[in-house]
Formats: C-alpha cells, structure tokens, sequence
C-alpha cells in the first residue's frame, strides 16, 4: 500500500514539474502578445491618421 502510494506520489510530481514547464512558456508567450498589443494602432488611431494623412495630401496636390 505505502509503495503504491509513494508511486503514485512521483508521479504526481512529475506532472507538476511538467505543468510548471508549460505555465512558463505560456507566461513568455502573453508577455509577447501584450508588447506586440502595445505597438499595434487601434482603429480609431488608424483613422485619424487617415484623416490627417488625407488632408495633408490635399494641400500638397
């Protein structure tokens, strides 16, 4: 009984050793995404530059 369980116990730790491996990849993968989120325009941003880009383009026409 006790081996079974001492068994059963190494494999538990296993698992959470590889969880623990892969909840550190995800933690770096959603740190990319949120820097690459920063950097994007969103679409209000874009069409004021569009606007402004439009106007000026006018004035040099």
């Amino acid at each position: 009984m006790i081996g079974k369980v001492a068994e059963d116990l190494e494999v538990v730790k296993t698992d959470l050793n590889v969880v623990k491996s892969d909840i550190e990849v995800i933690k770096s993968d959603i740190g990319v995404i949120k820097t690459d989120l920063k950097q994007k325009v969103d679409r209000s941003e874009f069409a004021v530059l569009e606007r402004r880009v439009l106007r000026l383009e006018s004035k040099v026409r």
